[in-house]
């Protein structure tokens, strides 16, 4: 026997009422529509919204800002570092004669020297100016992912700066260092700002 044919058998939605519209909880099942006075299962549908969009935090501005900086900083230290290459030859000579290998200051291990030095300072500047590019244009997107690799490569920037104290060098590359590394540092400390910190996290949720 059927539902239909027992007499104590009631259409959903009562005697005399339209079929259900959704499940035992109210809610509406897929592919119905939903109720005509906007209420689900007796609280008011609100569909869901995207967090608003956070404007980018001073800090991280200055931040990205100094990202461009050091982008131009890199360029202008291996020109310097071209332009005083006969300078940076000396230096390696006088060292190698305090060193006691006054046998390798010959013109042909110069000559080598040098060109060790100019494919260095070129292929440096070109890896660091493309770092720079790209942090300063991932950080002002709010990638999280972008603002710890920035914090690691200022680490290493650190690490080498101080191995390459000891190094031979001019007062002038010394400076440029120095500069360089005021500009990391402050870079590091404003990407970690609680501003900052706010505008990634919100970028975060927008992106996810």
């Amino acid at each position: 026997m059927s539902d239909s044919t027992n007499p104590h058998w009631t259409p959903p939605g009562g005697p005399d009422g339209p079929p259900s519209s959704g499940d035992r909880s109210g809610q509406p099942v897929y592919g119905q529509y939903l109720p005509a006075d906007g209420y689900v299962g007796g609280q008011p549908y609100q569909p869901y919204q995207l967090p608003q969009p956070v404007d980018r935090p001073r800090s991280l501005i200055l931040a990205v800002q100094l990202m461009w900086g050091g982008a131009v900083l890199t360029v202008l230290g291996a020109v310097l570092g071209l332009l005083m290459l006969d300078t940076m030859r000396e230096a390696m000579a006088q060292e190698l004669v305090a060193q006691g290998m006054a046998e390798l200051a010959t013109p042909g291990f110069l000559d080598a020297m040098d060109a060790v030095l100019v494919g260095s300072l070129v292929v440096g500047a070109v890896v660091g100016v493309g770092l720079w590019c790209w942090m300063a244009v991932k950080n002002g997107q709010g990638r999280s992912w972008a603002r710890i690799l920035s914090t690691v490569l200022a680490g290493v920037y650190v690490l080498n700066f101080l191995f390459s104290l000891g190094q031979i060098g001019v007062a002038v590359q010394q400076v440029m260092g120095l500069v360089q590394l005021a500009l990391v540092i402050t870079t590091v400390v404003l990407m970690w700002q609680p501003a900052s910190s706010q505008f990634y996290a919100a970028r975060s949720v927008r992106s996810s």
